[in-house]
């Protein structure tokens, strides 16, 4: 083993970052000019699905090669410390990305689930690779945008719509209020995923928050009569996200 992980989130999975967006959520601390740097980028944020019910926390930084860093919760408990070792050591991290188990509100009700996670700062300490201090801090929220409601595709029974992939285009209403409906919610984006099982594909498509619909390229679709699934992302301006899913078969 190379690095090593102690943490105290659910059922924690480390994961490759292959394309981070969305707006940053980092107050980051300023260089006091003794011998301490700063994360170039650092975030924490809850994902929700509201399709499934489940929700987790995601982490990213970003920053010169560092080979330890440990984080703190606003009440300063230490949630996860993650340490590089051989040749990682030597080569340090540049970036880390990680999301949490995503349990279903029947194991973890959403309560329970803010309840580990309070608002405010989130501290991230660590050591360079020059065994410099390097620190960082990210605000956690927990402003939950309600998930975006599909106009289409929709069944009007329960089997997948089809759709004409010449001219098929995704639509959703705007989202204006926060998930349980306490209050109104400023969106700063929507992400739009869609993937293709057989062959293999997917596209990402990051729009603007004045943008609830897209049109899907024919030539995306390389297999007709295939069943594809996507999500529409509603990304709050403090990073949260939520998630609606959807599916669909494109005609023969």
């Amino acid at each position: 083993m190379i690095f090593k992980t102690r943490t105290g989130l659910i059922g924690l999975s480390l994961a490759a970052l292959l394309v981070v967006t969305g707006p940053a959520l980092v107050g980051v601390l300023a260089e006091d000019g003794a011998g301490v740097v700063c994360y170039e980028d650092a975030e924490i944020f809850i994902e929700l699905n509201a399709t499934d019910e489940d929700v987790g926390i995601q982490v990213f930084l970003d920053g010169e090669p560092w080979r330890k860093v440990k984080c703190f919760n606003p009440n300063r408990r230490r949630i996860f410390s993650t340490w590089a070792k051989s040749v990682v050591k030597t080569q340090g991290f540049s970036e880390f990305f990680f999301e949490s188990g995503e349990p279903s509100f029947e194991e973890v009700p959403l309560d329970e689930f803010l309840a580990r996670f309070p608002e405010g700062v989130y501290q991230f300490e660590g050591r360079t690779t020059d065994y410099v201090e390097i620190v960082g801090e990210a605000m956690l929220t927990h402003v939950l945008p309600a998930g975006p409601v599909i106009v289409s595709p929709v069944s009007e029974n329960e089997e997948p719509p089809v759709v004409d992939p010449a001219d098929f285009v995704i639509e959703w209403e705007p989202v204006t209020e926060t998930y349980d409906g306490s209050g109104e919610v400023e969106i700063v984006s929507y992400e739009l995923i869609v993937e293709q099982d057989e062959p293999s594909r997917s596209l990402k498509v990051l729009l603007p928050a004045t943008r609830t619909s897209f049109h899907v390229p024919e030539d995306f679709f390389e297999q007709r009569g295939a069943l594809h699934k996507f999500e529409v992302i509603a990304k709050e301006e403090s990073g949260n996200q939520t998630i609606t899913e959807g599916e669909f078969v494109t005609a023969e």
